[in-house]
């Protein structure tokens, strides 16, 4: 097994430095190995020897990276919201499962989706859209603008991984336009 910690554009990170995510590389199904896979996971190389004497790269687990949403609220606050949360929602309430949600703005979001087996599109963008609104509301965000693109959601042109939630101010893409 080999772990890569990597930057948002997929380059390896120096020993020291918190990554952007990890690639794993795993050849011990024949059937179907793993190669480069994206974890999601940021981890950190510690790259001094260790007291228990063992030789092998030590590292730390920083934990998941994932986007959480800051939107605005009525009264001109703003809320936190973590992926888990808007995930449960569209998939346990909704019964949407392939989707891409994504913060255009501090009061607006964009979904994207693939309907279930069954359901016209229209149909998924209202039950998505009702129990989106619901929710927000019950956050202090329902003042939350929501549109549906057309389209599938679309993966990560680096990673190959799809994100199903996005937020505006990622720090991972803050550091990438500098």
């Amino acid at each position: 097994m080999i772990l890569e910690p990597v930057d948002e554009r997929g380059r390896r990170v120096p020993a020291g430095e918190p990554s952007a995510g990890v690639l794993l590389t795993n050849l011990c199904n024949r059937v179907q190995p793993l190669i480069r896979y994206q974890l999601g996971d940021s981890v950190t190389m510690i790259d001094e020897p260790r007291s228990c004497g063992c030789t092998l790269p030590g590292l730390r687990v920083e934990g998941r990276r994932d986007d959480v949403l800051r939107l605005a609220t009525a009264s001109g606050a703003t809320i936190s919201i973590v992926p888990l949360a808007i995930e449960s929602v569209l998939e346990d309430r909704a019964g949407i499962h392939q989707y891409q949600l994504c913060q255009i703005a501090p009061d607006a979001l964009s979904i994207r989706l693939i309907p279930p087996a069954l359901i016209t599109h229209a149909r998924a963008c209202q039950l998505a859209d009702r129990c989106l609104r619901e929710f927000l509301a019950a956050q202090g965000a329902g003042t939350t603008r929501l549109s549906f693109e057309t389209g599938a959601p679309v993966a990560d042109p680096v990673s190959g991984k799809l994100h199903k939630v996005r937020g505006l101010l990622h720090p991972k893409r803050r550091r990438a336009r500098r």
